[in-house]
């Protein structure tokens, strides 16, 4: 019996050795297999959008206060700022390249660039789209114009070519009527008024000039009682014509000094009007049953505004007040209300994942939720008048 659990026993330590060489096997192959995959994970990042060798490319343009160069040449501006914050929280690599603004978007759909920083209004397509962040600010959609500066515009502004002539051809058949009745009261008995038409009534013309423009030299003067009556008639008459027309000029020109040449809406239909290329300005144009001539960009646009290309230029309102402020120019104001209000996102390319477009909107309003993010927007914005409010 001894003899018979001996090699029972033997067996058993055998198959108990066995047993655990096989499941250290299986551990070093699953520690192997483990290895193998993290690595390929590794190299995956390594080559993935953000990496160091293959930074994500934002399409930058001049357009402040979003995005714009500093004098070292150096990219600022909130959506720059909020693009490093972004960037530095998920541990991404980020080059911005320079773009003309009405390219940005189509860019941004051919896969050219991957993101922009310049601030895109949210729009209904554009968020079914997908391919935007939260919204980071708000701003509106805003009309330059040109305000009519110094006194020879406002008159000339005032008083239209149609409206000189008209007023010239009244004050021409008021004195014909004057002078001719002036000469059929005196011309028989008034030798100073010729009985002869032509000199007659030329004379007679003379004398309601000089009566209407209160000169009166004397040379010529009425005898006769009816003659009299129609010199009496015609200064009272010529003082109070004077004064009405003195008034209604200098009310008109009144009216007339500083104002624009587009009022409101309406008239922006009936002007040269100008904006960017697929941008949400255009889109309101559209509704709004306008035909706008496209411009490059904003400085573009105020540019062309300034020299009397176009009439109003109609943009970001945030923009149009930065650029404004920064031109100095008096002669070119903001309409008092905005065409629209929207809100401003950044903009994704057709090949940034999903799954980074979660994180990128996390630390995004993580960044904007950040007590420090409100002195980054003073920072830029802290001069600019509030949506709906006017410039003083």
């Amino acid at each position: 019996m001894h003899l018979l659990v001996i090699p029972r026993t033997i067996l058993f330590l055998a198959l108990l050795v066995a047993m655990l060489h096989a499941s250290r096997a299986q551990a070093q192959d699953a520690g192997a297999a483990a290895r193998a995959n993290e690595s390929s994970k590794v190299a995956v990042a390594e080559d993935a959008i953000g990496s160091p060798s293959r930074p994500i490319r934002i399409a930058a343009s001049d357009r402040p206060p979003y995005c714009f160069r500093t004098p070292l040449g150096d990219w600022d501006g909130l959506g720059v700022e909020l693009c490093r914050r972004i960037a530095k929280a998920n541990g991404l690599s980020i080059v911005f390249e320079e773009m003309p603004t009405d390219e940005i978007l189509q860019a941004l759909r051919e896969g050219t660039l991957d993101a922009t920083c310049i601030g895109v209004a949210v729009t209904p397509a554009r968020a079914r789209a997908g391919r935007l962040t939260h919204p980071f600010e708000t701003s509106g959609v805003g009309v330059a114009t040109r305000a009519r500066v110094g006194w020879l515009p406002s008159v000339s502004a005032s008083l239209g070519l149609i409206e000189v002539v008209q007023l010239a051809f009244l004050l021409l058949a008021i004195h014909a009527v004057a002078a001719i009745l002036i000469w059929l009261a005196e011309r028989r008995r008034n030798a100073q008024f010729h009985r002869r038409v032509l000199h007659g009534l030329g004379g007679a013309a003379w004398w309601a000039v000089t009566t209407f423009s209160t000169v009166g030299y004397g040379d010529k003067a009425p005898v006769t009682a009816l003659g009299r009556l129609i010199g009496a008639i015609w200064m009272i008459s010529s003082v109070v014509l004077v004064a009405l027309f003195t008034g209604v000029v200098a009310s008109r020109i009144t009216l007339t000094v500083g104002a624009t040449t587009v009022a409101h809406v309406g008239d922006l239909s009936k002007v040269r009007t100008a904006t960017l290329r697929s941008s949400i300005a255009a889109e309101i144009l559209a509704r709004l049953q306008v035909t706008p001539t496209y411009l490059a960009d904003d400085r573009a646009g105020l540019a062309s505004l300034e020299k009397g290309q176009i009439d109003a230029w109609v943009s970001d309102l945030s923009v149009l007040q930065w650029m404004i402020r920064e031109r100095g120019n008096p002669a070119v104001v903001l309409l008092p209300q905005p065409l629209a209000r929207d809100y401003i996102a950044l903009a994704f390319g057709a090949d940034i994942p999903p799954e980074l477009t979660s994180e990128i909107n996390l630390a995004m309003l993580e960044a904007t939720s950040d007590p420090e993010w409100q002195l980054v927007r003073q920072r830029f914005l802290g001069s600019v008048v509030p949506l709906g409010e006017s410039e003083s």
